[in-house]
């Protein structure tokens, strides 16, 4: 059977595994947290870095890979370009476009100089002068130039938290010691699109609600999809990505487009060129359309590229869904009290669930914002009037995770802002 690297085995990872395998290839997945899930549905797994190139490069020869796939990190882009072409694989990346594409700054020049709307920003380095930051109104958000996954990301409401927080956010940033970016705080809609690009057109294959809990640490708190501006703002959206695609070349593969929308209009705030975290490829599926997942496994390994209903697809339908994630909050053994099947029995609306840790398993390095373990695709029809808190506490009665000690240790993230749900901007 023939072979594919894999940069990663977090959670996402898993949902990608199942696809290689289902595309008849045996997955060889690397990644330094020594527990990640997608490990233990493997046959060939390995503790190394995903920034150890020449590691990788061993391992791939050693198996004799057809591909190599990054899929949801920015920062895995580069050594997943630099293995494929060593190996002379297919890639469709170049040094030029992942360079652009993953340093935060050179990206907003790009908008800028291409007449993109985007939100007010600066960079700052160590030591900077109050003067600085006199032009903007706080709170501002302060992230790493080029790191990944809302990682050093930091809602600073004074200067003085921006220094206090500084430290942090710099040891996110893989090339950028003692730089950030500072922007302008904009408290409202957040709407992601993804796309497969084919030969140069963007089609978009969903577009969704994102809504984030600003505390200690920005967090995930709700994924609806297709977002509330889905329908009548589709096409204004669709063109969007397209001029987007030309400004930035692209010919082929999947990306992104991270949106903000308030009182301002919208603004651009992130053009991806992978998968985005989260394997939001999924939810397409669920409303009959194309595996973009699918698309990234031909195209990497060198198979012509399955479209299946790419062009013909508009994420537009009845109802919606929520990509509902359950959390714990601390390491070590976990223990549940349903599974998959029986939750699905239990709530007539769950229409998937995946359990990323299994029974008895022992989790490490979970943050301040808790470790991702159930995901719940919920299905809620046009006219049921049910709230997202009603929908999360029918959740939280059915589910319960459990430490060694018997103590629930479950989390479910009840959005801060949930009028952000409900209320719709005009786009244009």
């Amino acid at each position: 059977m023939d072979k594919v690297l894999v940069l990663g085995a977090i959670e996402p990872f898993c949902d990608l595994i199942k696809e290689i395998r289902q595309k008849g290839f045996e997955p060889v997945v690397c990644d330094y947290y020594e527990n990640a899930p997608a490990k233990r549905m493997v046959e060939y797994a390995y503790d190394v870095s995903t920034m150890d190139i020449p590691v990788l490069r061993r391992i791939a020869k050693q198996h004799e890979v057809c591909g190599v796939i990054s899929a949801f990190s920015d920062r895995n882009l580069q050594p997943g370009y630099e293995i494929a072409r060593g190996l002379e694989l297919p890639t469709f990346y170049t040094p030029e476009i992942i360079k652009k594409l993953t340093d935060k700054v050179q990206m907003k020049e790009h908008f800028q100089a291409h007449n993109f709307p985007i939100i007010p920003y600066a960079v700052l380095e160590a030591g900077f002068d109050d003067k600085e930051l006199e032009r903007f109104d706080f709170p501002v958000i302060m992230k790493p130039i080029d790191a990944y996954g809302s990682k050093g990301i930091f809602v600073c409401k004074s200067v003085e938290e921006v220094r206090d927080n500084y430290e942090k956010t710099i040891r996110e940033s893989l090339n950028y010691d003692g730089k950030v970016l500072i922007e302008e705080f904009y408290p409202v809609d957040e709407i992601s699109i993804t796309a497969w690009v084919k030969a140069g057109k963007a089609y978009v294959t969903c577009i969704y609600d994102v809504n984030r809990n600003f505390g200690e640490e920005i967090v995930l708190s709700s994924v609806r999809f297709p977002s509330k501006y889905t329908k009548k703002h589709f096409q204004k959206l669709q063109e969007l990505t397209q001029e987007l695609t030309d400004s930035f070349g692209i010919q082929e593969g999947p990306v992104t487009v991270q949106c903000y929308i308030g009182e301002k209009g919208l603004k651009i705030g992130e053009y991806l060129y992978r998968l985005a975290g989260g394997s939001p490829y999924l939810y397409p599926i669920l409303m009959g359309g194309p595996n973009i997942a699918n698309m990234l496994i031909d195209y990497q390994t060198g198979n012509s590229v399955d479209y299946e209903n790419l062009q013909e697809f508009e994420p537009i339908g009845k109802g919606f869904f929520y990509d509902i994630k359950v959390y714990v909050k601390e390491a070590g053994k976990i223990y549940y009290n349903v599974t998959a099947s029986e939750l699905l029995d239990k709530m007539e609306n769950a229409v998937k669930v995946i359990f990323y840790h299994e029974n008895g398993s022992e989790l490490s390095h979970v943050s301040k914002a808790g470790k991702e373990v159930i995901r719940i695709f919920y299905y809620q029809k046009e006219n049921d009037k049910k709230s997202y808190k009603e929908v999360l506490d029918e959740i939280a009665r059915s589910i319960q995770v459990t430490n060694v000690r018997g103590e629930n240790i479950t989390e479910l993230r009840y959005p801060q802002r949930p009028e952000s749900l409900e209320r719709q901007y005009d786009v244009f």
